[in-house]
């Protein structure tokens, strides 16, 4: 996995243009047009990485960008994984929409987080073992981000996801333990043989609506249509799977196939892990591979680890039908 960082002049540079910018949660379009020209100023070599990142399909599915500035005087971390409303300097915002606006257009989902475009990452107490960004005693497995739209229960899931995910890093855990994990599809399918890679492109799987969406991942399951797990090129494939919420096979063939799979995503050198730090952006392209975290202790404190989340789309175009009037929210 592929790095770059700020030097300390850069990251002094960003911190000072960054200084005073008002609040996001007020007019979050007015927000990105006052960021806009200042992450347009990035030294050329990260732009440049960024570039290359977003439109080089053989580009590594995840990538960390460090040092980047960090707000000053954090409160306390959220302890129910909501906003924190007594925050007062809003740079790590900025650097998630920031980064966000070079790679798409940053979107919220009305059943993810409350339709908030920014999302605050951090452990729920009640939700220590829950499969959600909210836990922490809990491996989360490999998966891809889903939307999931109850008033068209019939749309594949993979079809409104986000392109990308954006998570900058306020607060590490505190004992170091929270690893996240990304698994790119090209070193999933590299260890799958050909007759493998076939069922998986075929629709005999079936996704739960995630935690998220629903408010729960137990007996009362919302299950898509049939659907593959993969598709596109063998050079260039999109993966959609969730060894997290729920993945049924439909037929032994493909409950083999997702047993591979399972041991595949957990075996020696397929996923890259990050151990995130305050000032890290770490970016994963959500349909070139899959995501996971391992478990961590939580201390509810104040001081547990705290991480802002932005989905990316590439183009809106295909949203068009969900937007319910709302730019970015659907």
């Amino acid at each position: 996995m592929e790095r770059i960082a700020l030097t300390p002049p850069q990251k002094a540079g960003l911190a000072d243009a960054l200084y005073g910018v008002p609040s996001p949660y007020e007019d979050i379009d007015a927000f990105l047009l006052t960021i806009y020209p200042i992450f347009a100023r990035l030294p050329t070599d990260v732009l440049r990485k960024l570039f290359n990142y977003r439109i080089d399909p053989r580009a590594y599915g995840a990538l960390v960008l460090e040092n980047f500035p960090v707000d000053d005087d954090l409160p306390p971390t959220p302890s129910d994984g909501k906003r924190c409303r007594d925050k007062r300097s809003f740079a790590s915002e900025a650097c998630a929409l920031g980064i966000a606006q070079i790679l798409g257009h940053p979107i919220g989902y009305h059943d993810e987080k409350e339709g908030e475009v920014i999302h605050t990452l951090s452990p729920v107490r009640s939700e220590v073992q829950a499969t959600s960004s909210e836990s922490s005693d809990v491996h989360l497995g490999f998966h891809t981000d889903f939307n999931y739209d109850k008033e068209i229960p019939d749309l594949p899931y993979n079809v409104v996801n986000p392109d990308y995910i954006v998570l900058v890093c306020l607060r590490a855990d505190q004992k170091g333990e929270a690893g996240t994990l990304y698994a790119d599809a090209r070193d999933i399918c590299g260890r799958l043989t050909p007759a493998e890679m076939d069922v998986m492109r075929s629709p005999q799987f079936q996704f739960a609506a995630s935690y998220s969406f629903t408010g729960r991942c137990g007996s009362e399951r919302i299950w898509s249509v049939p659907s593959p797990l993969l598709k596109g090129s063998d050079a260039f494939p999109e993966i959609s799977i969730d060894l997290l919420c729920g993945v049924r096979a439909i037929g032994a063939e493909a409950e083999n196939v997702l047993a591979k799979i399972r041991e595949v995503c957990e075996a020696p050198g397929v996923a890259s892990k990050v151990h995130l730090k305050p000032g890290d952006v770490f970016l994963m392209d959500n349909r070139k591979g899959a995501h996971g975290r391992t478990a961590f202790a939580a201390e509810f404190d104040g001081h547990d680890r705290w991480l802002h989340r932005v989905y990316v789309r590439r183009s809106l175009w295909e949203m068009r039908r969900a937007s319910n009037n709302a730019l970015r929210v659907f």
